[in-house]
């Protein structure tokens, strides 16, 4: 699969990878999300791509050049613009993705960059979402965040997250 593909959960499921994360994508009411284990802490919902704090914390720790430029392909009035990223302070790799979410374009140059110096394997096969699993527990033996738990904490996050839009 190409990278400029990716998209959503997948994207954000290959950002984790490529971060050190286990992570795994899951599907609640046909949307899904990724996951990720947080050492002592339990799962958590991990979207780099959705969220700026996150893609942001990507680009800041990799030095990542990020800033819009007007697409000429597409014309129009008023004039598109697209964000790209691009790693410019690493020696073996130097790449520039665009899209028209900063984030999205953060996301891809980190999954590529994390190709090019081994770090990943070719993502030629994408995970798919896992079935609900029973209640783990961490090594201190308290119990971690259930898939349920983790459900309704990511509709609640979504809801906040469309009343501050509104």
């Amino acid at each position: 699969m190409n990278i400029d593909e990716l998209k959503g959960a997948e994207l954000d499921f290959w950002v984790a990878k490529a971060r050190g994360f286990e992570a795994e994508v899951r599907s609640m009411y046909g949307q899904s999300y990724c996951r990720i284990d947080v050492h002592g802490g339990g799962y958590q919902i991990y979207e780099p791509t959705s969220n700026v704090l996150l893609a942001g914390a990507i680009a800041f720790e990799r030095h990542y050049t990020v800033f819009p430029r007007r697409d000429a392909c597409a014309g129009g009035v008023p004039p598109v613009w697209i964000w790209l990223a691009e790693a410019q302070q690493n020696p073996n790799f130097h790449g520039l993705f665009c899209d028209a979410s900063p984030n999205v374009a953060i996301c891809r140059l980190c999954v590529a960059e994390a190709i090019a110096e081994k770090r990943l394997v070719d993502i030629t096969e994408l995970p798919r979402p896992a079935a609900a699993a029973p209640r783990d527990f961490d090594s201190r033996g308290v119990a971690a965040m259930s898939d349920m738990q983790a459900e309704q904490s990511l509709l609640r996050w979504k809801a906040r997250h469309e009343q501050h839009l509104l």
